[in-house]
């Protein structure tokens, strides 16, 4: 008996995933148009506007608010170890003093703080050498600590008039004449309770996270911790590529909208709260973008957590992400100094300047509300789950959201590390959460601490 005949088959084909459809392809090339700007911002030079729009405004307030330790009471005795920790960080920051002149004029004023005979030659000359008559004339005094005090004076009468270094370097101006016996008895303890206050409360929050950063790991890791309610659901193709369309638009109307604020808000407006305003438009389309439209599009997150596990999580969320940026920050560290631009953001430059009452709430308003709303409705809402859907999976999507969202920011690419890590922080909440919710409180928590501390360092 013939056996019976073998008949071959072709194995099956493999499901073909249809091209990116249009809506992939504009949304790419308007992050190419971001990445591009935020990359031409960053290292293009630029003229310092404000009074002290430079990298070193943040140590110099925090040089400043140690040295005020000196006049609290019981506190002369330090002054030999205040002065040294100056000298320390007058030394770390000798690097930036070629790269801009208000950074030359922060750390000569730090190195005369620390009492120092011999002030950095490259500040001097950048100072000397400048076009600007009012750091120009700091240069001239700065160099010479031997002029009489004629002359000294009439120097510091050539000085800006707003802004901690001024106001420092016309107190050492005076104690170089003579007028009084030492300019960093000027500053008041009291003055920086508020910057103690806050750096108080940042160490809680760094402390709070090398405990939770870890446990939420082994909870998560031994399948004890999962958010109530939560699927890896996905959604259809047609609403991921819907998707990529919605954030397209959104970014279309960022470009659009600012622009059209310029002409439509009276220059009277202040910069920050003219800004604030144009965000204001923008958080209430990507709201609903992301609220009313894209649910009926089918593009849905996940089946959202209850909402005491959505507001835990994100409260506990911030001070997790803290050692990981810590430790970013210490390997980037060494670089940034010998980094031709130094990272910087306009709204900490804004804030570095000083603030009044309405631009400050308009900067923790943009800070702390809107962009946290913004962008998580954006990237770890539309984008990455439109990208789960394409690519498949969920950590090679989260990688590449959480690069976007870093290299559109202006801080420049050597800060991209620790805003990719906060990206890729709020889009495994989202993904384990079901829900945006607990990435915009991590979020709004972190940009308002930062925005908080920087306000107390200039006040």
């Amino acid at each position: 008996m013939e056996p019976p005949p073998v008949i071959e088959t072709a194995p099956p084909a493999a499901p073909q995933r249809p091209a990116a459809p249009i809506t992939w392809a504009a949304l790419g090339l308007i992050f190419a148009l971001l990445i591009a700007a935020a990359l031409f911002s960053h290292y293009t030079p630029k003229e310092a506007t404000g009074p002290e729009r430079a990298t070193t405004g943040i140590q110099l307030r925090m040089a400043l608010a140690m040295r005020s330790l000196v006049n609290a009471e019981g506190g002369a005795s330090a002054r030999r170890t205040v002065e040294s920790q100056l000298a320390t960080v007058a030394d770390a920051l000798e690097p930036q003093a070629k790269r801009n002149e208000f950074d030359a004029l922060n750390l000569l004023v730090i190195q005369r703080l620390a009492n120092e005979e011999k002030l950095s030659e490259a500040a001097l000359a950048n100072l000397q050498d400048s076009e600007n008559p009012q750091l120009k004339a700091a240069g001239d005094f700065y160099a010479d600590s031997k002029r009489d005090a004629a002359q000294t004076l009439a120097l510091a009468e050539k000085f800006g008039e707003r802004g901690s270094a001024w106001s420092m370097a016309r107190a050492q101006a005076k104690q170089q004449a003579g007028e009084i016996a030492d300019a960093g008895s000027s500053l008041s303890f009291a003055s920086y309770a508020g910057l103690f206050v806050m750096l108080g409360l940042f160490g809680v929050v760094v402390v709070v996270g090398f405990i939770a950063l870890p446990t939420g790991l082994i909870l998560a890791g031994m399948g004890r911790w999962k958010a109530a309610g939560f699927v890896r659901g996905g959604i259809s193709k047609a609403a991921a590529d819907a998707a990529a369309g919605l954030a397209a638009i959104y970014f279309l109307c960022y470009l659009m909208l600012p622009m059209a604020a310029r002409f439509l808000i009276p220059s009277s407006v202040p910069p920050l709260v003219a800004t604030a305003i144009a965000f204001t438009g923008l958080a209430v389309i990507a709201g609903v973008l992301g609220f009313r439209i894209a649910p009926k599009l089918g593009i849905r997150w996940g089946e959202p957590a209850r909402p005491w596990v959505q507001g835990l999580t994100g409260f506990l969320g911030m001070p997790a992400n803290w050692p990981i940026l810590l430790a970013l920050g210490a390997i980037i560290a060494p670089f940034i100094n010998n980094a031709g631009t130094a990272p910087t953001h306009p709204l900490t430059d804004a804030v570095g300047g000083g603030l009044g009452p309405m631009e400050a709430a308009a900067a923790l308003i943009l800070a702390a509300v809107y962009a946290p709303f913004i962008e998580e409705i954006i990237f770890r809402g539309l984008i990455l789950s439109g990208l789960k859907e394409r690519m498949g999976g969920f950590w090679i999507p989260n990688l590449i959201q959480a690069f976007l969202f870093a290299a559109i920011h202006p801080q420049g690419p050597l800060l991209w590390p620790m805003l990719g890590a906060i990206g890729f922080t709020a889009g495994w909440l989202t993904h384990r959460t079901g829900s945006i919710w607990p990435a915009i409180i991590m979020h709004g928590l972190h940009n308002g601490m930062l925005v908080l501390l920087n306000l107390a360092l200039s006040g």
